[in-house]
């Protein structure tokens, strides 16, 4: 499923996707997008210390993250900082993981998807459940 809200529309979206993550155990979907968010090396909160062991950790932005934005949305012109908040809120209720940054080999650059004036960053996401990290080849 690609993704890419629409100014106005950013909230209904994500909540939208966690409104419809029932998907049978055998099939496995995967949501990319261009999400207009930056998360950096943000963990997904919902990844417990054991599965720190086996998860692979995620190499992110090397810019510093905006930190998230709780305020409430008031109008349709939401910050950066609150487009982040609601990804890694989505990414934690519906058990997904973002899979930038956890495959590509130490040797080759993230593969990022704005760059602007010497500055690059991933806004574009690709994520699938935890339960099927397992089947994700490189």
């Amino acid at each position: 499923m690609y993704v890419s809200p629409s100014e106005g529309e950013v909230e209904e979206v994500f909540h939208t996707l966690t409104q419809q993550d029932h998907y049978p155990d055998r099939e496995i979907h995967v949501y990319a997008g261009d999400f207009n968010t930056h998360v950096a090396e943000e963990l997904e909160h919902h990844i417990t210390l054991q599965e720190r062991l086996t998860i692979s950790h995620r190499v992110g932005d090397y810019q510093i993250a905006s930190p998230p934005d709780e305020a409430a949305i008031t109008s349709t012109r939401i910050s950066s900082p609150q487009r982040d908040c609601l990804l890694l809120r989505m990414l934690d209720t519906t058990s997904l993981l973002i899979l930038n940054g956890r495959f590509e080999a130490v040797d080759n650059p993230i593969p990022y998807t704005l760059q602007h004036q010497g500055e690059a960053t991933i806004n574009d996401y690709n994520c699938i459940a935890e339960k099927h990290l397992s089947k994700v080849k490189t």
